[in-house]
């Protein structure tokens, strides 16, 4: 499975949560989706059957199909979003690109990449910053939400370590912001008009000890605790009313 802008791989993922004892203590299993259909299957799914969180491993890339164009495939995601799931972009300029894998085995290409661009973060109400790739990593700091949601050993873990955040999402006023790096968003969420969550790490490469700390940690939290009350929809909408 391809991914951009991130070292960690699947495998790692899957390790670090499920080590996660508040996760395992709130009875939650971590599986691994292995194909893109699997995945539109089960964001296809009720609400009170899909997965509590997705951890997208592929940084800038998202997964789709043969049949599946990108727009269908971030609709799902955004709809998955809005009626209380949690997902995770882990890496880069997120839903940057789709990757659909070949149906030939034969080829030496076995992913195809469609490219969408800023499109596809403004499909969920945000883009990010773009910041020069060689920017040097930026010293972490959590915020006083971070240190509450994540706990003191791990904020202590978190802070004074270095890691690029070049991909920081823009006009972070409606975000939940966690840990900054030079006073950019480093991990940050947002509801997009919903219930639930969009997480991201901002940068690229992420350091790996610091992007499962603060995954874990917001999971655990987020598993744990209420919620947030989502601030009002910020898309217009316009009613109709008849009087008789």
């Amino acid at each position: 499975m391809p991914s951009s802008w991130t070292t960690l791989k699947p495998d790692a993922w899957t390790d670090a949560l499920r080590k996660d004892k508040a996760l395992a203590d709130a009875g939650f299993v971590v599986k691994t989706i292995t194909t893109a259909d699997d995945m539109l299957q089960h964001l296809r799914k009720t609400p009170d059957k899909r997965p509590f969180a997705v951890i997208n491993p592929g940084g800038e890339l998202f997964y789709g199909t043969q049949k599946t164009e990108p727009e269908e495939v971030l609709d799902l995601i955004a709809a998955y979003i809005r009626e209380g799931g949690i997902w995770w972009e882990t890496g880069g300029y997120s839903f940057y690109t789709m990757a659909v894998k070949s149906e030939d085995e034969t080829t030496d290409e076995p992913w195809r990449r469609r490219s969408v661009g800023p499109r596809g973060a403004a499909r969920f109400g945000f883009r990010c910053d773009m910041f020069a790739v060689e920017d040097p990593p930026a010293t972490l700091t959590p915020t006083d939400t971070g240190k509450t949601w994540l706990g003191d050993d791990r904020a202590s873990r978190i802070a004074g370590q270095a890691s690029g955040v070049q991909r920081p999402i823009a006009d972070s006023t409606d975000a939940t912001v966690l840990v900054t790096g030079q006073d950019e968003p480093f991990v940050a969420g947002i509801r997009c008009d919903g219930w639930g969550w969009l997480w991201r790490l901002g940068g690229f490469n992420p350091v790996p000890a610091v992007a499962t700390e603060a995954v874990t940690g917001t999971l655990s939290y987020l598993a744990n605790h209420p919620w947030p009350t989502p601030p009002g929809a910020r898309q217009r909408r316009v009613w109709e009313v008849k009087i008789r």
